[in-house]
C-alpha cells in the first residue's frame, strides 16, 4: 500500500493518562488514532463468562468461539476514530459512479436504503454510520481512502487495550456510554455521540452502535494471523465486531464475536478502516 500523502497531519494529545497520536486522511477527512504494537489479552475468561451469565442474563454456552482467552500480539497500526458515515460514504460513491448504493428491497427497511436514482442517503442521516454495506463494499471504500479493514485482533486491541476489560470504558456496563437502546433499540446513533464510552485509545462507538466488518475469516481461537484467516481471497464468513443498538451488555462487548457472509447487508452492520 502506498503511504505517500496518505495522511495530511499528525497530532499528539493526552487521553486516559497516555499520549495518543492522531493523523488525518486527506481522502475522506477522517481522524485516525495510533494503536501501539505489543501484546494484549484476547477472548473471554471463565470469570467473565460467569459474570455475564449471572448479571447480564447471557445464554450459557454462547461463548465457545471466544475461548480460550489468549495473548495476541499486533504490530502498530492506525484506526479510524469513528465509524464511516453516510456523508463520507457518499464521497466514495461520487468518486466511483459504477458502484451500487447501499439499499435493500425489503419494504420495512426502506428508511435505511439509499435512493438509486439520486445516489443519495436518506434525509437527515448525514452523520449516522453507513449500513447496508457488504464486506466487499467496506473493503472497496477503505482501499479508495488508502486504508484497509482492520483484522479482528487489531479491532479487539483498539477496543479494550491491554488489560482484558469487557467494554471499551472498563468492566462495568454503562447504558449511557453506547448507542444501545437508541430510539427504543430500533436504530443506530450518529457517530461519536457517546465520547464517554471511548476506548483506551480514544476510539468511539466500538460497542453498541453497529456491528463492524473486519478483514478476518471466522475461525476458532486462538487467533493466528498466519493460518489463512487473513486471506482476503478465501471463501467463508467474515468476522464482525462490536454488537449493535439492539443488544446490551451481554453482546455489545469488546471481546464478542459475530460472523456474516461477505455478501450480507444489514441495517445493523457498518465499518471503519485501519492503516499500517
Amino acid at each position: 500500500m502506498k503511504r505517500i500523502l496518505l495522511f495530511a497531519a499528525i497530532f499528539i494529545f493526552a487521553a486516559c493518562g497516555a499520549q495518543v497520536e492522531t493523523r488525518t486522511s486527506p481522502t475522506d477527512g477522517k481522524t485516525l488514532v495510533r494503536v501501539p504494537a505489543g501484546e494484549f489479552k484476547m477472548g473471554i475468561t471463565a470469570e467473565q463468562e460467569k459474570r455475564l451469565i449471572e448479571k447480564q442474563r447471557a445464554a450459557a454456552g454462547g461463548f465457545e468461539f471466544e475461548k480460550p482467552e489468549h495473548v495476541s500480539n499486533v504490530a502498530a497500526f492506525w484506526l479510524d476514530r469513528d465509524l464511516v458515515t453516510n456523508q463520507q460514504y457518499k464521497k466514495f460513491l461520487d468518486a466511483n459512479p459504477s458502484r451500487s448504493v447501499p439499499d435493500i428491497e425489503l419494504e420495512q427497511l426502506k428508511a435505511w436504503s439509499w435512493d438509486a436514482a439520486t445516489r443519495n442517503f436518506p434525509a437527515g442521516r448525514e452523520t449516522y454510520p453507513v449500513v447496508l454495506v457488504t464486506w466487499d463494499d467496506a473493503r472497496a471504500y477503505c482501499e479508495w481512502a488508502g486504508k484497509r479493514l482492520p483484522t479482528e485482533a487489531e479491532w479487539e486491541k483498539a477496543a479494550r487495550g491491554t488489560d482484558g476489560r469487557l467494554y471499551p470504558w472498563g468492566n462495568d456496563w454503562s447504558s449511557d456510554k453506547s448507542a444501545f437502546g437508541e430510539r427504543g433499540a430500533q436504530d443506530a446513533a450518529p457517530v461519536g455521540k457517546f465520547p464517554a464510552g471511548a476506548s483506551p485509545y480514544t476510539v468511539n462507538d466500538m460497542v453498541g452502535n453497529v456491528w463492524q466488518w473486519t478483514s478476518s475469516l471466522f475461525e476458532k481461537y486462538p487467533y493466528n494471523a498466519n493460518d489463512g484467516r487473513e486471506n482476503l481471497q478465501a471463501q467463508g464468513e467474515r468476522v464482525t465486531r462490536g454488537g449493535m443498538f439492539a443488544f446490551g451488555a451481554a453482546v455489545s462487548r469488546a471481546n464478542a464475536r459475530n460472523k456474516l457472509a461477505p455478501t450480507d447487508r444489514a441495517i445493523s452492520v457498518g465499518f471503519r478502516c485501519a492503516a499500517d
